[in-house]
């Protein structure tokens, strides 16, 4: 079975830098922090790394750019998700 963790960071802007801002093993914990605009969740699997070369980071978002319904939305698909991969 796959464990996935949720980082939260930080986009810095200058150069595309972001910082970590904590790294949460629940979905609902990593939401409640990434609390401004310019902090975003990307979702990891845990044990897994990313390679040296650039990619998109499926699963990451900015929550505070979506609207409150969206974000209960993505809870609801994401629960869906690990039920299902169990």
């Amino acid at each position: 079975m796959k464990k996935f963790v949720y980082v939260v960071g930080i986009y810095k802007g200058d150069d595309c830098q972001w910082e970590v801002y904590g790294i949460f093993d629940n979905y609902t914990t990593a939401l409640e922090k990434a609390t401004k605009h310019n902090y975003f969740i990307g979702e990891v699997c845990l044990n897994s790394a990313f390679g040296d070369d650039p990619f998109y980071w499926e699963n990451s978002f900015y929550p505070q750019e979506k609207s409150k319904e969206d974000i209960k939305l993505l809870v609801s698909r994401f629960e869906g998700f690990m039920k299902s991969d169990e």
